[in-house]
Order: C-alpha cells, then structure tokens, then sequence
C-alpha cells in the first residue's frame, strides 16, 4: 500500500540532485540522454534474472522477481526510533539525506513522500543506478536466490543526516525484508489504467486503448502472466490463452514474452506519452521542458536497456530477428547489422528529442508515432517465425514439446493481435483462430502459416509498417517456401483497390524475390553475401542469441532463430 500511494505521488526521481551521483553522459546505443536514467535501464536486470530463473525452472523465484524487482529504484524502507534537533516541521519530499553503509561507507539517499512529526516509517530512495556505479543496494525479490547485493545499503541501525540541516533521523530496519524497489516489470501494467487510460486530456493513449479494447483489461499483462503463473485460462474479452494442460515448461515462453514484449513494450510507449504531455504544459521556465526530456530518455531507457545492444530488450530483439528476415540495415535489404527496426527507431528518438528540447511537441509526437511502428515490426516478425516453424516450417526453426511450440507462437500473437484487430477484427481472428490457445484442445490444432501471414500483410499499411521493413523467413540460403516477402502495393494503388477489399486495407501478394524490380539490384547476390558475410554472422549473432536468452543455434549455413524459451 505504501509503494501504490508513492507510485501516484511520486512520478520522477528528482532530476536536479542526480549531477552528485553521476559525472559523465549515458549513451543507449549512439542516443545520449540528457537526464540520468541508468536507474531505469536496469530494468532489464531484472528481466535477465526472470530469463535465468526461466531456464532453472524456478517460476516462484521468477514471480518473485516479476513483482517484487531488485535492480530498479532501490528503496530502504526505515523505522524511525527518534529525532535529534527536529525542529516539528516537515521535511519535503527530495530531501538529500546521508547515513552509513553496511561497510561503514557514506550513503546519499533522497526522501519519499517527506517526513512529518507522526510518522513513525520514512521511505528513502538509494542513488540511481548509474553507468559508473560499482557499488549499490540491490535486494527486493533478489534475496529469494541469494542474488542480493546489500554492500551499499544502508546498515541495519544507525542514523541519517538531514543535508544543509541538524536533524537527525535514528532508525532500524532489516536489510534483507527492508530494502524494496518501487520500479518493477509487474508495476508497468498494474499502473496502467492510472498511468495510460485516465491520466490526462490525452487519455486514453492511443496505442493502450487497442490493448485495453481488445483484451478488456486494463492490466492485461499481469493478468497473462499471472495466469501463467498459475496455469490456468485467462478471461479476456478476446484473445484467451489456457495454460491448464501445458505443463511447467510450457508457461516459461508465455511469461518471458510477456514480461518483454508486452509490460515493458508498452511502458516504454507510456513514457513516450508522458513526455509529450508534459511538452505540452506551459511554462515559464526550464523545468516543463527538463521533465519532459527526462521522460523522453527514460523510454529510451527501457528501449535499450543497460546491455543494449547486448542485451535482452526489445532493440536486442529486433536485431536478432532481422538476420532471421533478411531485413537488416537502413532500407531492410541486409542480413547483418542493425534492424531496419532499430534504425528507423533510434533516427527518431533522436529527432524527438530535439524537437522536445526545443518545444516542437507536435514533430516530437510524429516521432513517437514512427518509432511504435517500428517497434512492432520484430513482434510480428516473432509471430511469423513461431507460425512458421509450427504450421509446416522446418523442425530446426523451433524446439520443444508441442505444447510449449504453441504457447510460444500464442504469445507472440498475444503481443500484436489487439494492433491488427484496430485494423480488421476479420483478420485478427484469422490469427488468432490459427495460434490461439482457447482451450486445452488448440494445442493439437493445425495451424496455417500461408492465412496467417496473408491476414497480416493485409493490415499492414494500417499498422504502419511495410513489406520490406518486415522481410521474409530466409532458410537454407533462399527465402523458405511460402514466407518470402510480400509486394509492397502504393498507398494510391491500395486506396483504389480497397472499395472491394475488408475496409481500407489491401490484400499483398506473395511473390518472387526477382520481380521487386529495383531490389532485384540489391538483392541479386544473396548466396554470395551469406558465404561472404559467414565469419562475421556467426559470431556477432552467437553473441546476441546467447545473452537475449535463447537457447544454442547452429550457425553452419544458416541463421535460425531459435526458441524463446
């Protein structure tokens, strides 16, 4: 209860006092932040430790983790046991105050919620995590594995020192049960409706609202996992998953892709949202813009998070995923390098920064816009290649017993079904009909890749998106059968042709790689490029498969992308 009423309060460590804890910029892959958000980068930490424990096999240390974090806005939650020099007035939130480490060492914290005469508890916020920090409090859910870290805690009584003043705060409190964190992956959709639905003129958030429609859940990310968690059926509006009969190792790819790809997906957009409402306020000063920037880098932040492009989020994701589609590069027409995902993403968040620091809020909210079309690229992507390696793609393309394959492909599709449903109900259900798990039964079901792919490609002007930023499933040195790119039709084409289609969309065609006209010139020599760029694949995308938590991929001929789980 009292991080739920710090969380409503408290939105924004306070930005002004972070230049004592760090000294230097963060970079997230060639973006610098203006503000400090290491802290929130860290998120993906925590994401690592849920990927870890997956694997283990050890759901109860992950739902610890998923609800109760570790490395995220670390908080020491103390028992006041008396005052010295206090003066009974109340001490604000953002109050600078310091006290000793277990090691004796000096701690800096920051109060929350201020401090009056009657309180007999005081929460206090560690230091942000930064780029540089080698020491730091990291407990909450972490304590279950024995993977806490207490060295810059504070120790289990003493006092702290109110800065600039002479009063004195003597408490206690247990290191292990005492020090919390009040930013984890679990809180990014139980906040949501506060957050994303009534939080403003600008509420509900567009992209939320197709997410809340569709599931009828405001939480629906939690209320997923949760039923992971718990294996059983969900209760959404549409999109059920029954987890009843696929076992233990089946709820694991359900909770790793909907902690990833759906609470921190969207979060991300939430604080795209919050930086552009705060662009937004009129102000006399620097401070409007100040919080609006630091909102705009913290969604980086949780974009990238702090191993980047080495890392286990969404930016590490698409990269992966564009050596699996052959869509790597600034035009999508390369098999190494940065998705196309990633380079139409990060070109505007750049350019949304700017505009916000220079109060352009309407060109900042294109540049959200852009970037949401590109981050669902590598989801649909995921939701080809599981359908794939389902619907009659090869067995090396996916591992596992038949019950984990389809919850695999269910959640993926869970992560992009409400966007393709705001675009054609008719189309969404083909999808989910396909890789749905409404009942124990639909794991035996048959799944046709060719209407699955075909309902997708007819949204995708919709959602924004095209067929080369996407690609094709490229097998075996050729695209595989069935799953190379569609033909990209133009906007004026689709508008004529759409009066006999569903809506405003047009169906795309699959065709031949060698009738793209000019790409015919880009993409002539793909058996050279392959053989040529062979070295360099294996071991940049050994690197990556390996710390984004996918299982072993042989790397002889092909790139395939493994499993989730």
């Amino acid at each position: 209860q009292t991080l739920t009423m710090m969380k409503a309060t408290f939105q924004f460590t306070i930005a002004a006092l972070l230049g004592r804890y760090v000294s230097s910029a963060e970079f997230f892959v060639g973006y610098e932040a203006q503000t400090r958000v290491a802290d929130h980068a860290a998120i993906d930490i925590d994401q690592q430790k849920i990927d870890l424990m997956l694997a283990l096999g050890r759901i109860e240390n992950v739902k610890k983790i998923y609800e109760e974090g570790g490395n995220s806005q670390s908080i020491a939650r103390l028992k006041i046991m008396g005052l010295d020099g206090y003066l009974n007035t109340a001490i604000p939130s953002g109050t600078e105050v310091v006290g000793k480490s277990v090691l004796g060492n000096q701690v800096y914290g920051t109060l929350l919620l201020g401090f009056e005469a009657n309180d007999d508890e005081v929460l206090v916020q560690y230091p942000p995590k930064t780029m540089e920090s080698t020491r730091n409090c990291q407990v909450g859910g972490l304590v279950a594995m024995d993977l806490e870290m207490t060295d810059g805690c504070f120790a289990d009584f003493g006092e702290l020192s109110v800065l600039d003043s002479d009063v004195k705060i003597l408490y206690s409190y247990n290191t292990q049960n005492d020090n919390i964190n009040g930013r984890t992956i679990q809180n990014f959709s139980l906040f949501a409706e506060k957050e994303m639905a009534t939080c403003g003129k600008n509420c509900p958030y567009e992209d939320f609202a197709k997410f809340r429609n569709y599931y009828g859940e405001y939480d629906y990310a939690d209320k997923l996992i949760q039923a992971a968690f718990s294996q059983k059926g969900t209760s959404f509006e549409r999109g059920n998953i029954d987890f009843s009969e696929v076992g233990k190792k089946g709820v694991e790819p359900a909770v790793q892709i909907a902690t990833k790809f759906m609470n921190i997906w969207m979060y991300t957009i939430r604080m795209m949202e919050t930086a552009l409402d705060t662009c937004e306020v009129p102000c006399n000063d620097d401070s409007c813009r100040d919080d609006a920037v630091h909102a705009w880098d913290q969604a980086v932040a949780f974009h990238a998070g702090s191993l980047q492009d080495e890392g286990i989020l969404l930016y590490a994701f698409a990269d992966v995923m564009c050596r699996a589609f052959y869509s790597c590069g600034d035009d999508g027409s390369m098999r190494v390098g940065t998705s196309y995902a990633n380079n139409k993403a990060m070109q505007h968040f750049k350019l949304g920064q700017s505009y916000i620091l220079q109060k352009q809020c309407r060109k900042a909210r294109a540049s959200k816009e852009e970037i949401v079309k590109a981050m669902t690229i590598p989801l649909i992507q995921a939701t080809l290649f599981t359908t794939y390696a389902e619907g009659g793609g090869s067995d090396e393309l996916s591992s596992g017993d038949e019950a984990t394959k389809k919850v695999r492909a269910a959640s993926f599709a869970a992560t992009v079904l409400p966007i393709v449903h705001h675009c054609n109900d008719s189309d969404a259900s083909i999808i989910y009909d396909n890789l749905g798990i409404e009942t124990a039964d639909d794991i035996q079901k048959d799944i046709n890749f060719v209407a699955v792919k075909e309902a997708f490609e007819r949204n995708y002007q919709c959602m924004g998106v095209t067929c080369e930023g996407v690609g094709g499933i490229w097998e075996n040195g050729k695209y595989a059968e069935h799953a190379a790119p569609c033909q990209q039709e133009t906007v004026d084409e689709s508008a004529e042709k759409s009066a006999f289609l569903f809506g405003h969309f047009l169906a795309t065609a699959l065709m031949p790689l060698a009738i793209l006209g000019s790409l015919v010139v880009i993409r002539a020599n793909r058996s050279r490029t392959l053989k040529d760029d062979d070295a360099e694949l294996k071991q940049t995308a050994s690197d990556i498969l390996d710390d984004v938590g996918f299982e072993d991929v042989q790397l002889d001929e092909e790139i395939r992308l493994p499993p989730i789980a």
